[in-house]
């Protein structure tokens, strides 16, 4: 079937695939009820996410017998069931099988100290003792020595040895990794082996990686070593730690060797295993973002994608940022023609995300190459501790579910768009990560960073000029690229132009393709400093190239000068680069070329201008609903001019053809609309369509038939037991006010299980067990539920990301019937967890022919998703930009019935109501406690509680108006 036949309902093989968290005790008929939920939100697919929390023995009959409830019930009901290949993450431990065989398989690095040269003590983790001298630019190796002769005044004795994490797996190491493949990718295909490639499509492999920031060891390292460079890196370590001489070309080698095997290890085996097995190797790796963050878990991602029929990355929190991330993957992709891009997103990013927020996050990894989406995080259950991980669950526990195909719906068909066809890209730019090898230490990193800054501004300038470009990884280019003429060849892809970011060195093999493609009349720009290095050793060879090379400066200007014919001419009102524009095109079937446009600003507005050579005839792809509409386009002298409104995260997605067309509804220029004035009030009727909600998150304590304690945060007694290291009869009392104070008292065992105990006291466990964990007694809030309001005893106050503070206490009593326009937490819903419906009657005048009515909203709601209601009946939904809509054919003559639907999210009932910083955009399990976590890097205090309560506005932001156009 053709691409634009599909447009209206694509099929599942360009829908979401969710990570499906399996985090309780699992039940097949709540089990097959998910999977039917997850069809009619019209999503593709689910992966099958062993998770914290879980009750069913993982990789147990047990478990896989629950799995292959989940493939049949996909198959029955034409969803694709995927695999997920680890209990948490990151992969690779096999649950703990793969580093219970023995040390050979488990994660090792390297630990450096200086040594008093009357404290030498060898051990078998010792690699070698060795003395640097001359301000730590000279040193030897006193390899097997057992004494050393007394330091020099200006010399420093270092240790070098290996440690090992007896919780993780060797990376590096082929046999652990083939183990891992053994004990899980095994063990499904022999259960399920028919159902492979025809049901189940794929496995997912999430987060593989070396100690992060350590210097990474493997017992095979110095062997592969020597074999590949044919000198000893036992004898050379200080150079990984310290700047001694020839330390450039020491540290080259070692992260080439260690990126190889990390590759051929993990990726190749997996995917080879996967190519064999008729399905899909797909996930991502650790720490994509920048160089810096490379070197301290992969040395480069963009090899790991090679061998991954759908190579992926993660986006988390709720932000965007520089282009380095989804650029890497997607160059892959287009150069190794591997068709799907997946990214898993919207993680940590909060309960109260709105589909806005998550289109504009999801959009700006679209322009720049990813076109499947991976939804982070579908819960199978949010008991307990279940409920803080790494929220939102973008499931049927918010209040907003039964809408969200709309969503849906809207990226299956972008994907379809930016999935079909080929991508248009003119320009290569050669990743400097082979410079990061040679300067990358525990110890001092400037130099990267420096990189790192110089890389994100090329590729930020480039696509805020329209320029667009796929990076070329130096290992990926030594096997795939040629020369044809003035086209330099990479797999699949063509570019007429290379773009060398500063970097300090090439590899050897770069070096003659580049001199190739100048000699052949090719063009290549380098920006700032020119390396001076090949394989991070001098050469003569750089100096023919340098000659033939176009040098600028590192400046966004003398970039467009050198490259502007490659881009497409979009201007903002002023005539300057819209830069907030981003751009994808593609070629499609028939001559047909797409424009994919977006606004990655989240507070401008852009007037622009899309300058194009040559006739077209341009329609809007609607991908709300996949029909076409015909834009006005201005044509002189043989181009073509096309002007668009870009609201703050708005897109387009514009085909443009060769010939005309008489298959969509064109376009009109619209006066400009005039307001309706006194047909809308600021005081509505409200209908709450869930029960309002009372969160008791503070409780007193009893111990064993003990004395009460003081009041104090649930999730600290929850610790507070867990320190005890036993047993205990537990009695909590909390109370609420609702015609004075009233009491309830809860009592239960708790207790643990003393590998859950052992766990817990263990000091610097690694991740791989924490993210699977699962606790036998779980202290938590209650809720009280019914039909009440809730109010702070104490003044509201507002702050940053729509904050709503209160200190409290709060206290029950009637919800008014009538609300006022703006929020609605102080009016009555400061828990809230539903939706509500604000209502009016309005009489509309008559119209005269041409007319449309339109309600427009003026501002983005305080809510996730807004719905309008005429007479009872659905006239629309509002999920982003622009905020209006035509109500002109649900309005009657005489009196209407205005509803405005608010959809809410679990937010402001669950929180994190008391972090330091308010309202959260990294959220994370530490948010809801007073330890500081990974997402809460940017706080400066350790201890985050606060008792305040922090909640989020809900409702109108502004007053709405009823406009009349032509």
């Amino acid at each position: 079937m053709d691409w634009k036949d599909q447009m209206r309902n694509p099929p599942e093989e360009y829908r979401a695939i969710p990570f499906w968290a399996l985090n309780d005790k699992l039940n097949d008929d709540e089990l097959r009820w998910q999977i039917g939920q997850m069809k009619e939100a019209g999503l593709g697919g689910y992966f099958m996410h062993a998770r914290s929390g879980l009750k069913t023995p993982y990789m147990s009959d047990e478990w896989l017998q629950a799995i292959e409830v989940c493939v049949e019930e996909g198959k029955r009901q034409g969803i694709s069931p995927w695999l997920y290949d680890e209990n948490g993450w990151p992969s690779g431990f096999a649950d703990g099988k793969v580093p219970g065989l023995g040390i050979d398989y488990q994660q090792k690095w390297l630990e450096c100290r200086q040594l008093e040269s009357d404290n030498v003590s060898w051990t078998d983790r010792t690699i070698g003792i060795y003395i640097l001298g001359d301000s730590y630019r000279t040193f030897r190796y006193a390899s097997g020595q057992e004494s050393i002769a007394a330091l020099g005044p200006k010399e420093v004795m270092l240790h070098i040895g290996w440690v090992n994490n007896p919780y993780y797996v060797d990376v590096l190491n082929e046999q652990a990794i083939r183990s891992f493949i053994d004990n899980t990718h095994e063990v499904y295909y022999e259960r399920m082996k028919d159902s492979f490639g025809s049901v189940i499509k794929g496995i997912f492999t999430d987060e593989p990686q070396y100690a992060s920031g350590k210097i990474p060891w493997s017992f095979s390292l110095a062997e592969q070593f020597e074999n590949e460079h044919g000198y000893s890196i036992i004898s050379v370590l200080p150079a990984l730690f310290y700047k001694v001489e020839g330390y450039q070309s020491i540290r080259y080698d070692f992260w080439k060797t260690v990126n190889r095997l990390f590759t051929e290890a993990f990726s190749k085996q997996i995917g080879d295993w996967c190519r064999n097995h008729s399905i899909v190797s797909t996930g991502h790796v650790m720490s994509e973002d920048n160089m810096m963050a490379q070197m301290k878990g992969t040395a480069g991602a963009m090899p790991f994608y090679h061998y991954m029929q759908m190579p992926g990355i993660d986006w988390l929190l709720r932000r965007i940022g520089g282009t380095i991330t989804v650029k890497q993957v997607s160059s892959v992709a287009h150069q190794l023609g591997q068709k799907h891009i997946i990214s898993e997103m919207f993680g940590c990013s909060g309960w109260n995300i709105s589909f806005e927020e998550l289109k504009w996050i999801a959009e700006w990894q679209y322009v720049l190459g990813v076109n499947t989406m991976c939804q982070h995080l579908e819960w199978y259950s949010m008991k307990g501790l279940r409920k803080r991980d790494y929220p939102p669950s973008l499931f049927y526990q918010q209040p907003w579910w039964p809408d969200y195909k709309l969503f849906n719906d809207y990226f299956a068909r972008l994907s379809l768009l930016l999935t079909e066809g080929r991508h248009i890209c003119n320009v290569l730019v050669l990743h400097p990560l082979h410079s990061a090898w040679m300067e990358y230490s525990p110890i001092d990193n400037e130099s990267i960073k420096k990189l790192d800054k110089a890389l994100a501004d090329v590729s930020r300038w480039l696509m805020e000029l329209h320029i667009d470009y796929d990076y070329g990884d130096e290992s990926i280019l030594s096997e795939y690229a040629d020369v044809d003429g003035h086209i330099l060849a990479v797999g699949k892809a063509r570019y007429k132009a290379v773009v060398i970011p500063p970097a300090f060195t090439l590899d050897k093999a770069t070096v003659r393709l580049l001199r190739r493609f100048v000699q052949s009349g090719g063009r290549v720009i380098s920006i700032g400093n020119f390396p001076m290095l090949v394989n991070g050793r001098d050469s003569d060879d750089l100096v023919m190239l340098r000659s033939k090379v176009k040098c600028i400066e590192p400046d966004k200007r003398e970039l467009k000068a050198a490259l502007s014919d490659l881009g497409l001419n979009i201007y903002d009102q002023n005539g300057d680069d819209a830069s907030h524009i981003y751009v994808q095109q593609r070629y499609m079937d028939d001559g047909q070329r797409l424009i994919f446009a977006v606004n990655i600003s989240q507070t401008d507005s852009v007037c622009a201008r899309i300058a194009l050579d040559g006739i077209w005839y341009p329609k809007l792809c609607r991908l709300e609903n996949g029909e076409y509409e015909v834009v006005p386009a201005d044509y002189a002298e043989g181009s073509t001019s096309i002007e668009l409104n870009f609201m703050p995260m708005q897109s387009y997605a514009i085909l443009l053809d060769k010939k005309g067309t008489d298959d969509a509804k064109v376009i009109s220029r619209i006066a400009q609309p005039e307001e309706i004035p006194a047909i809308l009030t600021d005081q509505w009727h409200i209908e709450l369509e869930d029960y309002n909600a009372l969160t008791l998150d503070y409780a007193c304590i009893s111990i064993d038939a003990g004395p009460w304690s003081e009041m104090m945060p649930v999730i600290a007694i929850q610790d507070m037991l867990l320190r005890m290291g036993r047993a205990a009869r537990v009695a909590l009392k909390f109370s609420f006010i609702c015609c004075g104070i009233n009491e309830v008292i809860l009592r239960t065992d708790f207790e643990y299980s003393d590998d859950v105990y052992q766990l817990l006291m263990t000091p610097d466990i690694h991740e791989s067990q924490t993210n699977k964990i699962t606790y036998d007694t779980e202290i938590e809030s209650i809720y009280l539920l019914g039909h009440f309001g809730v109010y702070s005893m104490s003044d509201y106050g507002y702050g940053d990301r729509r904050a709503v503070f209160a200190d409290g206490p709060f206290i029950c009593r009637q919800m008014p019937a009538t609300v006022t326009t703006g929020d609605l937490s102080a009016q009555g819903l400061a828990f809230y967890a539903g939706n509500v419906r604000l209502i009016q009657h309005i009489d509309v005048p008559h119209l005269k022919p041409g007319q449309r009515i339109y309600l427009d909203l003026c501002t983005k709601p305080d809510d996730v998703l807004t719905k309008v209601w005429i007479n009872e009946q659905v006239a629309g939904n509002i999920p982003w930009t622009p905020y209006k809509i035509d109500i002109t054919d649900a309005l009657k003559n005489g009196q209407n019935t205005l509803a405005i639907e608010l959809m809410g999210s679990c937010r402001n009932l669950l929180g994190p109501h008391h972090h330091i910083t308010g309202e959260l955009y990294a959220v994370g399990p530490s948010s809801f406690t007073n330890r500081k976590g990974w997402t809460d890097a940017d706080t400066d205090c350790d201890d985050i509680w606060t008792d305040r309560y922090c909640f989020t506005r809900f409702g109108l932001s502004s007053q709405p108006k009823i406009m009349i156009t032509s």
